[in-house]
């Protein structure tokens, strides 16, 4: 179980925070201001390491089951969840457009 919540906690925020410096090294490739993407990588890093945090508190704790969960592991799935958001909107919104001649 720990290491389903580690890949569901982890690789979310991982995702994004690719996606986000990818991102931020078009944005400055073009000569632009790459303000947004490098406050993506900076929200993706923080809950990242408060993800992780949470994930070490609970796996020292000694948890049984889903009913020791509690309200941090709660919030660090939905803080991932909103990272999984992040890395859809850039891959959609932003993904390249190819010219067809």
């Amino acid at each position: 179980m720990t290491a389903a919540l580690t890949i569901l906690c982890c690789i979310p925020p991982l995702l994004s925070l690719m996606a986000c410096a990818r991102r931020r090294a078009r944005v400055l490739g073009r000569g632009g201001s790459a303000q947004w993407p490098l406050l993506g990588m900076v929200v993706s890093i923080a809950v990242l390491v408060l993800n992780l945090a949470i994930l070490i508190r609970f796996g020292t704790s000694g948890a049984q089951g889903f009913s020791d969960l509690g309200r941090p592991l709660v919030l660090a799935l939905g803080l991932a969840w909103l990272s999984l958001w992040i890395w859809l909107y850039l891959i959609v919104a932003f993904r390249r457009r190819r010219i067809i001649y």
